[in-house]
């Protein structure tokens, strides 16, 4: 029987989306063939959880895309288990990798740097990079798991991380390109999907929607530059007093 190590690499824990691409993975593996473990990467390098993906025949790591690139917290414990495995005898043993990024933009091309790095790890702790699967709109699928309309137009993102389930069972002896795909939502219902969580976040911290257009720091920035101004013209007008 084969193992599998889920990584989720989300900060955001068991609240993040990056989880719930996993469990749909792991719903679709069949339980007789292959053991499945789940790790979170959030507040754990601990030993033994090194020693699960060091055992493991597969590993997915699925994440969110944090400025263009993997999250800190991830990127520290990728590179501590790497600091692990290095730190042993060489292994002979063959473990598959695969990633899921998803971000908040609709292009999902954008994560393209974040699959890289990612590529960068498996050759540097002598695992067998396989393919990615970048994720367009990450966020929309977050506040919509639950929503049958929603899922309904994510079935392209589904399949897709369906293929990971696919080419552990009949590996491709083949390169695999990266798969990128985005739900087929329109941009006004994206729109208004963003606007009602973030007007659902500021009741929940007691805001108006009003107040999410607010420029706290717009009449203190005029301030500054009119100060600016204020003293060029001052030393404009000593330097013309001096020359006449």
């Amino acid at each position: 029987m084969k193992n599998i190590c889920l990584l989720n690499g989300s900060p955001k824990g068991k609240n993040g989306v990056s989880l719930h691409f996993l469990e749909k993975l792991n719903q679709s593996i069949d339980s007789k063939k292959y053991t499945t473990t789940f790790i979170n990467a959030k507040g754990s390098r601990l030993e033994a959880d090194f020693k699960i993906i060091e055992n493991a025949d597969v590993l997915v790591i699925s994440f969110p895309l944090y400025i263009y690139c993997l999250p800190g917290m991830l990127m520290r414990y990728l590179e501590d288990y790497s600091q692990y495995v290095n730190s042993k005898e060489k292994s002979e043993k063959t473990t598959e990798v695969y990633a899921i990024v998803n971000c908040g933009f609709p292009n999902p091309e954008i994560c393209n740097n974040a699959l890289r790095v990612i590529k960068n790890f498996c050759q540097r702790t002598n695992l067998h990079w396989r393919f990615g699967i970048a994720v367009g709109m990450g966020g929309i699928l977050a506040a919509g798991k639950n929503s049958f309309l929603i899922n309904k137009l994510s079935s392209t993102v589904y399949r897709s991380i369906g293929k990971i389930k696919k080419d552990i069972e009949k590996p491709d002896e083949g390169r695999k390109e990266d798969y990128y795909v985005s739900p087929h939502i329109s941009k006004g219902l994206v729109r208004f999907l963003i606007n009602k969580s973030w007007s659902s976040k500021a009741k929940e911290n007691g805001l108006t929607r009003k107040d999410l257009h607010g420029k706290p720091y717009y009449n203190y920035t005029c301030y500054n530059k009119l100060q600016q101004i204020s003293k060029f013209h001052d030393a404009l007008l000593t330097d013309y007093k001096k020359v006449g």
